[in-house]
């Protein structure tokens, strides 16, 4: 059967078969990932757009990765090659971890796979075979970084799975922002361990997905809400580890189960893609 294209949303392109993976209660791919993440990024532009009327600078950065950005950086660059080094320093300064005194905080959401963790495991021969690699579980890695401190925080709905795959990109990052500092930018303390944050469990098989989505939603609605604290919580990796664990957890304890918040998230989900498709074909109609 032919796979028709949906829906290209701010280079976000979506299938019907991404759209069966939704509706059917599967494990999502990459492209139900981005899109949701894609989605996420736009509304925090259009949050501090509608706040500053444009004008204003914003106080912090929040980027929203795209997983397949994620398993290019993790297997198709190696640390052993200059030209791929010098990507990967333009990766970090892009994401907003350039090692700068001047720059606003950065709150930087990647989610992540537990292919991941084979950099780790595996020669990068082998690694290079696996950009391709689906995994089977998805959990969400914040990075936040201030003018001169890196912490990296981890919210897996399977606690301890993705513990590898979110060590291995840690390590890769304090590496690069490291060969940063040395080739004449600003030093930078990069935190050494992962702050586990303790969210719900996901009760079946294949919403871990939607987990992270769910997750990233809510981070984003706390991060820029005007009773947030910045000042307090940026500067305390652990303050904001309790913070993010508490707001997930708040938020999650609204439905009577985590399956119906998953069956919930997926029509959301849904609903938006056809949204999306139907403005697009009464755009290009109109023209």
């Amino acid at each position: 059967m032919p796979n028709n294209f949906i829906l290209n949303y701010h280079d976000a392109c979506i299938y019907e078969s991404d759209v069966a993976l939704l509706l059917n209660n599967e494990w999502l791919n990459d492209a139900c990932i981005n899109y949701g993440m894609t989605r996420l990024s736009t509304r925090f532009k259009t949050k501090f757009m509608n706040k500053n009327q444009g004008f204003d600078p914003q106080p912090f950065s929040m980027k929203f990765l795209d997983p397949s950005v994620i398993s290019y950086f993790m297997f198709q660059l190696s640390l052993d090659d200059s030209d791929d080094i010098e990507e990967f320093c333009g990766l970090c300064s892009c994401w907003g971890l350039d090692a700068s005194a001047t720059s606003n905080p950065t709150i930087l959401l990647l989610p992540i796979n537990d292919h991941h963790s084979s950099q780790q495991q595996l020669g990068q021969d082998v690694c290079n075979n696996l950009a391709g690699a689906k995994g089977n579980h998805w959990s969400l890695m914040m990075v936040a970084k201030t003018t001169n401190k890196v912490d990296f925080f981890h919210f897996d709905s399977s606690p301890g799975y993705n513990h590898l795959a979110a060590e291995a990109i840690s390590k890769r990052i304090t590496y690069i922002i490291s060969l940063k500092s040395k080739c004449g930018g600003v030093s930078c303390s990069v935190a050494e361990t992962i702050l586990e944050c303790k969210v719900p469990r996901q009760m079946n098989g294949y919403d871990c997905g939607i987990h992270v989505l769910i997750t990233a939603e809510i981070l984003l609605e706390e991060f820029t809400n005007k009773t947030f604290s910045q000042d307090l919580l940026f500067y305390d990796p652990i303050k904001l580890n309790d913070y993010c664990a508490s707001k997930v957890l708040i938020f999650m304890r609204t439905y009577p189960n985590l399956c119906q918040m998953g069956i919930k998230k997926r029509k959301n989900l849904t609903d938006s893609i056809r949204l999306e498709a139907a403005k697009l074909a009464c755009h290009c109609y109109a023209k």
